[in-house]
């Protein structure tokens, strides 16, 4: 280990991924002090006890929002860093603080959401009144981590703007000219569909890429290249380094190492420019800290391997910024340069035969050189596969053959003609040209990409996903699988084969499966899922708004994660949107054999039958399921007190079930429920209407008797819910509560005693995912 305390700092730093919480700045500095003592004599400890400092340190830094005591009426001064989304008469921004007579590099960022039909272009600096919010989010199994999302961006803080006046409308340097290569790119427009992504290409804004186009980029995995990230940094790196030596041999050879250190120096200075140009994003800046470790460790002299290299990398990527490891992208980029190291040191000793003659030489160079491309490229596409499964869920079967064309397509013709065009652009730029012609040959060379992105949505298994038992045995599989191939002794290969065992037991016949009740995260609404065996019933679907649908980004995934195909019960209460409203969406995604509903929404929805929401019984494996209510269909519109009612029941396997789901009735529904003498009580019950004061009445509660209530709302939602007094009244009675709101998703498992299981406490218990504050430390409150 010729590294002990780089290895220490990186392993420990990462591992903050697993913690559950974030030290306090007190003990951070206690750490950091016992890392210099110990430096010399244990400088693996050393390494790692520093390692867990800088995270706490760093955070404590990034995110503290604290205002100058001397400001007028908390007038907040930012700088608009991006736009994220611009609909008719709201924005959301991202804006870094701007702190007088401050020169710090911890400049904390906020997302703000603004009721405005201002312009805002990136670089202004405004002051704002604002609304504080948490950046708290919905979390479920399965679906995207959006808190996490936001503290890998460090952001902090979410705000609603109050009140807003200018400072500074001049835009900056970087948004000028993004705009003339967006109003040059436009001039193209026999050439349109490929103006979107040449644009993120050449500047990094991926604004003008359309939703569809990025539906067909992450199904063929070809993603990365819209990302200004290594491969984009190499590919330039390489022509300027290239260019200049060339240049310099032909007009000013030397004997010493001067050129090289010059073409060096061009080719970083070149790369740092770009990366300015395209804002210097978190993979950006990635790439340009690789690329500038390599450039200083062959500029020094001093031998190091490239794994010792790597290892620079990466610990020069986490001193700068510690909280890396949040992003998939880090893992992605670290990823794929591991797997490139491991097949190349692997295939060092399989040399290209001699020849006697230049060209034979040169053929049998060749032939090695288009080996070793075709082996990196599938050991990435394997690769990274893996890890787009741990990160994603799911992996494109189709990315493999895709990478192999597109990869050396963008790295020898596209990248180098964009590049080219941008720079004879920025030349002429001054004396009044902005031609896009100079653009065009970027744009042809685009066209076949365009047209096997188009052809992608006709290709079969686009997109495969797994359930996530499934996805941790297949990767041991294919790790086994890997070192089964790799030059390793025999006993090692023998010991290998062990990790196919949990591979070949997942498919092994399980123990009686128990019944599941997963009530979801979806905000301020509704969305329930039970299991039981093979079966799968859903209760309403939450809401959809704005091209956002819970149905899609929440209960699809989770459904894939859980290895479900098919949904044999689908109930949506009633018409209001917070719980029907991602019926449709879901019913994209999964065939529905069993639909009961009075709503509208139903009506649009395929289904093998479909039936009123009237008193019945159906079957669902072990369980039954009662409709209890309403007792007819109801006139007009189907609101709060005709909701479906709906009580579970039956052995769940190792333990009774009963479950009652009475949607958003109201004191006069349950009223009338009780009145018809029907069996009402249950061991766990979804509080009616989100806990709102108009619902739960003593006599409902009493009739009901649950030991455990759940409280479908959001986090901080305008309306309060669930209300303290009907909390209180259920505390009363010795009733058990949990939130959704604070616990994230809650699943519950019908064994004896019941299993509560809740996302932030228990399935995923990580300092990222707890619920944040809103004062001047918010990750640390």
């Amino acid at each position: 280990m010729k590294n002990p305390f780089l290895l220490g700092f990186c392993a420990l730093n990462i591992s903050s991924l697993l913690w559950p919480a974030l030290l306090p700045w007190p003990w951070s500095l206690l750490l950091l002090f016992g890392a210099v003592l110990l430096y010399k004599p244990q400088p693996l400890l050393a390494g790692g006890m520093l390692g867990i400092a800088w995270v706490c340190l760093y955070a404590t830094l990034i995110f503290d929002y604290r205002q100058p005591e001397h400001n007028e009426q908390n007038w907040l001064r930012a700088e608009i860093i991006a736009s994220v989304t611009n609909g008719s008469d709201w924005l959301s921004i991202d804006i870094r603080y701007v702190k007088p007579k401050l020169i710090s590099p911890f400049a904390p960022q906020m997302r703000l959401n603004w009721r405005t039909n201002e312009q805002i272009r990136p670089g202004e600096v405004w002051e704002f009144r604002i609304d504080r919010r948490s950046i708290s989010s919905n979390l479920n199994q399965g679906a995207f981590n959006a808190q996490r999302y936001l503290l890998s961006k460090h952001i902090g803080l979410r705000g609603r703007v109050i009140e807003a006046r200018p400072v500074s409308r001049a835009p900056g340097l970087r948004f000028s000219l993004i705009e003339r290569i967006r109003l040059a790119l436009e001039s193209q427009e026999s050439l349109n569909p490929g103006t979107g992504m040449l644009l993120a290409l050449l500047g990094g804004e991926q604004g003008l890429i359309t939703s569809s186009q990025w539906q067909q980029l992450r199904q063929t995995g070809t993603g990365h290249l819209m990302a200004i990230s290594g491969l984009h940094m190499s590919v330039l790196a390489l022509w300027l380094y290239g260019g200049t030596r060339l240049l310099l041999l032909r007009f000013r050879p030397r004997p010493d190492r001067q050129n090289l250190l010059i073409a060096m120096i061009v080719a970083a200075c070149g790369c740092l420019l770009y990366g300015l140009l395209a804002g210097m994003g978190i993979p950006t800046r990635r790439a340009f800290i690789m690329l500038a470790m390599v450039a200083v460790l062959t500029a020094s002299r001093r031998f190091a391997s490239p794994w010792e290299r790597l290892l620079y990398a990466l610990s020069a990527v986490l001193v700068l910024d510690p909280l890396s490891p949040l992003s998939a992208g880090f893992w992605l980029s670290f990823g794929a340069i591991g797997i490139i190291l491991l097949v190349v040191s692997n295939s060092e000793s399989r040399q290209a035969a001699s020849a006697d003659t230049v060209a034979g030489r040169f053929r049998a160079y060749a032939l090695q050189y288009g080996v070793s491309l075709i082996k990196v490229q599938l050991a990435l596409s394997l690769g990274l596969g893996l890890v787009q499964l741990l990160l994603f869920g799911g992996v494109s079967v189709h990315s493999i053959w895709i990478n192999l064309l597109m990869v050396p397509w963008f790295s020898l013709l596209v990248i180098p003609l964009a590049l080219l065009g941008l720079l004879v652009f920025l030349l002429v730029l001054p004396f009044g040209f902005a031609p896009g012609a100079l653009f065009l040959p970027a744009l042809y060379a685009l066209l076949p990409f365009n047209v096997l992105l188009e052809q992608s949505d006709r290709l079969p298994l686009a997109w495969v996903s797994l359930a996530d038992q499934l996805i941790a045995p297949l990767i041991f599989a294919l790790v086994a699988v890997l070192l089964l191939w790799m030059p390793v002794s025999r006993s090692f290969r023998i010991v290998s084969t062990c990790l196919l065992l949990p591979f070949a037991l997942s498919f092994m016949p399980r123990s009686q499966p128990v019944a599941e009740l997963h009530l979801l995260d979806v905000g301020q609404g509704l969305a329930a899922v039970v299991f039981d065996g093979d079966k799968t019933l859903v209760y309403d679907t939450g809401s959809a708004y704005g091209g956002f649908s819970h149905g899609e980004r929440t209960l699809t995934p989770f459904l894939r994660a859980r290895g479900r195909s098919r949904i044999d019960v689908l109930i949506i209460s009633h018409e209001d949107k917070d719980h029907a409203g991602g019926a449709e969406g879901l019913a994209k995604h999964f065939p529905v054999s069993l639909l009961i509903s009075d709503t509208k929404v139903a009506s649009m929805i395929a289904a093998d039958v479909h039936t009123g929401c009237r008193p019945a019984s159906f079957q669902l494996n072990s369980l039954s399921f009662s409709v209890l209510a309403p007792p007819r269909l109801p006139a007009g519109r189907v609101g709060n007190d005709s909701s479906c009612v709906v009580r579970i029941t039956g052995d769940a396997g190792v333990g009774q079930m009963s479950l009652l789901l009475p949607g958003d009735i109201e004191a006069i529904s349950e009223l009338r429920l009780l009145q018809s003498a029907t069996n009402v009580t249950a061991k766990v019950l979804i509080a009616p209407h989100h806990g709102s004061l108009t619902s739960s009445t003593d006599a409902f509660i009493k009739a009901v008797s649950p030991a455990l209530v759940l409280f479908a709302a959001g986090a901080d939602n305008r309306y309060g819910f669930p209300k303290k007094e009907v909390v209180e009244r259920y505390q009363s009675r010795g009733i058990s509560g949990l939130s959704t709101a604070s616990e994230g998703q809650i699943s519950l498992y019908f064994t004896e005693p019941l299993a509560v299981k809740s996302y932030r406490h228990d399935l995923a218990p990580f300092w990222y995912n707890r619920v944040f504050g809103v004062g001047d430390w918010p990750i640390t409150e």
